[in-house]
């Protein structure tokens, strides 16, 4: 019997993370990103988002709303 170590470690510190994936990944909640047509492009062709470094962000309450709404699981925040 094997044991997987990281099913283990998610069940602990991460117990709601496939209901709050499920609930985007459904359409039930959804994330707004902000770029240009360039980056875009590069998103769909690579299937990837890289958020930028919140440090040097203008404004941080876009992070403090963002978590919200994972925290909230799928309630409005």
């Amino acid at each position: 019997m094997t044991v997987d170590v990281d099913q283990i470690l998610d069940g602990i510190f991460l117990p709601d993370e496939d209901g709050q994936r499920a609930s985007f990944r459904s359409g039930a909640r959804r994330f707004a990103y902000y770029t240009s047509a360039d980056t875009a492009i590069k998103i769909i062709k690579n299937g990837e988002i890289w958020p930028r470094n919140a440090t040097v962000m203008n404004d941080f309450l876009e992070i403090e709303h963002g978590h919200r709404c994972i925290t909230c699981c799928g309630r409005e925040a």
